[in-house]
């Protein structure tokens, strides 16, 4: 195939005259070729797609002249294909890339949202590519010129404020961020119409970072809005209204209100299976998402179901197109749902074997650093520690804590259950795990704030190793701590706060405080009740 299409550019190139008629012929056949390559590029065929953008470019250069901004288009989707291979061809790529800006800046000038939008292309370049300061200064420079030439008040400026607002926020710093992303929807709220489409751009993404700093009521009514905004404009069917509840759902989740999640995923599901079919690879994302929701229920048997259904879905779709990087990665995710599930209830064999087949496709496609590999092997090591296998968990806890070490990223190993990184005394490495959740805590409070729902677990696992030591003094406070931020944060009677109610009542009891753990245990019935 990558040959026939090779020919067939080569051709047309050499058939091509210089007629009106011709020429407008040959702006298809370019325009052919550019949508040949996005194919073969979105199914991981960077090679082929490389070849086939270079031909497009070459035929489009003869058509319409190498200043065209149809040029700078194939420019930029060109530069992404050397961007995806070997760090050699990095350099490349950045040539592209400024190449595609300056034909954009000289056709339209330097404030139009094509060229804030080449800008951007160049900064996550240079994000990607661990070039911050560079990226950074190029977002700068391009919001002055924006800000000199259109007025601080202008649309197109919070686009550029909201571009640089991301940018912080990607690199942890969050308080340079948040003002950032306010002024941008202060401007599009007093530019824009109540109703406008673009006003949901920047109400998402205000959101979407409240949600990622845990500030959950904050991020509630303006995913809301987005949804209210886009059910005027859309059938109740459009696949705009259902990311806008798929939105929803994540936050709902993310609060423990686990009956509304499972309500509003039901509905997305219905639509999808009714609009695109049983087997649709949107309807296996549903699934998934309806799954959670009984999982986190511990409805288990209804949860596995539909895990077992996405799978299949996505072996499928798998097996009857082209094997590509996402695929594998989602079949990758459906396996460790399963795990999990089957691990939940000690079924132990099963969790075993869909653990071991999910980090294979992970460490095959992403090297043997992949973040979330760190999460299967912890929990592949818990599954042999439950069972007295210590020492086939031993190295699956080290291989997990280098991972960790090496991208000097914790959250991956943060599970729901308490008992993480070989913390038994058939070890007898309690210094060992104590040190790594000291360094794991100082890492998450720098990255996301002292006051980070997130933050609790590591505070729950710093106290259950002191508390194994029967180091109640030091236990009590961490534990204390972690039940304060999961109550200001997500709520009174929300199940991670149940869960530190249930761990401080554990600890009394271990400690002969009965009387305090009696008070504790009633007050979790009371939660429980009005659940």
């Amino acid at each position: 195939m990558k040959q026939i299409l090779t020919i067939t550019a080569t051709v047309l190139i050499m058939l091509l005259a210089t007629s009106p008629l011709v020429a407008q012929e040959a702006e298809k056949e370019w325009e052919i070729l550019n949508q040949e390559a996005e194919e073969l590029f979105k199914s991981g065929n960077i090679d082929s797609a490389q070849v086939i953008y270079k031909n497009a470019l070459e035929l489009a250069e003869k058509t319409v002249g190498p200043d065209h901004l149809d040029i700078a288009y194939i420019l930029q989707n060109l530069s992404w294909t050397y961007f995806f291979q070997e760090m050699e061809q990095w350099p490349q790529a950045e040539l592209l890339l400024k190449q595609a800006q300056g034909i954009i800046e000289k056709s339209l000038g330097s404030s139009h949202p094509a060229s804030i939008e080449s800008s951007q292309n160049l900064a996550l370049f240079y994000k990607a590519t661990d070039r911050y300061e560079i990226g950074e200064s190029e977002i700068k420079r391009r919001l002055e010129i924006c800000e000199s030439e259109l007025g601080q008040n202008h649309i197109d400026v919070a686009w550029c404020l909201s571009i640089l607002g991301l940018f912080y926020d990607s690199h942890l710093k969050h308080s340079q961020a948040e003002p950032l992303l306010k002024r941008a929807l202060s401007i599009s709220e007093n530019s824009l119409d109540a109703d406008d489409l673009l006003l949901i751009v920047y109400l998402n993404q205000m959101a979407w970072f409240y949600k990622s700093q845990g500030q959950f009521g904050k991020a509630e009514p303006l995913f809301k809005r987005s949804l209210e905004i886009r059910e005027k404009a859309f059938e109740p069917d459009h696949p705009d209204v259902i990311e806008s509840q798929g939105h929803l759902i994540g936050l709902y989740m993310a609060q423990g209100q686990y009956v509304q999640a499972e309500l509003l995923s039901k509905r997305v599901l219905e639509i999808r299976e009714r609009k695109l079919g049983p087997d649709h690879l949107d309807v296996a994302w549903s699934l998934n998402g309806l799954a959670y929701s009984y999982k986190y229920q511990g409805l288990y048997s209804q949860a596995e179901t539909l895990f077992k259904r996405s799978l299949e879905i996505r072996e499928k779709a798998l097996k009857s197109g082209p094997q590509h990087y996402s695929a594998d990665q989602h079949i990758a995710t459906s396996l460790y749902n399963l795990a999990e599930i089957y691990d939940i209830q000690g079924f132990y064999s099963k969790a075993e074997s869909f653990y071991k087949r999910a980090l294979d496709i992970k460490k095959y496609f992403n090297g043997p650093y992949e973040p979330n590999s760190a999460q299967i092997l912890n929990n592949l090591g818990m599954l042999y520690e439950v069972q007295g296998q210590y020492e086939q968990a031993k190295p699956l806890y080290k291989e997990a804590f280098e991972i960790c070490k090496h991208g000097r990223n914790f959250s991956y190993v943060k599970t729901n259950q308490i008992t993480q990184i070989a913390h038994t005394k058939n070890f007898n490495r309690y210094k060992h795990a104590e040190a790594f959740y000291k360094y794991a805590l100082i890492l998450r409070e720098k990255a996301m704030g002292p006051d980070h729902p997130d933050i609790a677990w590591y505070l729950d696992a710093l106290a259950f190793i002191h508390k194994n030591q029967d180091q109640y003094n030091l236990a009590e406070p961490l534990y204390l701590r972690a039940q304060q931020i999961r109550e200001n944060t997500l709520g009174q009677n929300h199940p991670d706060v149940i869960t530190s109610l249930e761990l401080l009542a554990e600890l009394y009891r271990a400690a002969n405080r009965d009387k305090e753990a009696e008070e504790l245990e009633q007050r979790i019935a009371r939660i429980r009740a009005k659940q």
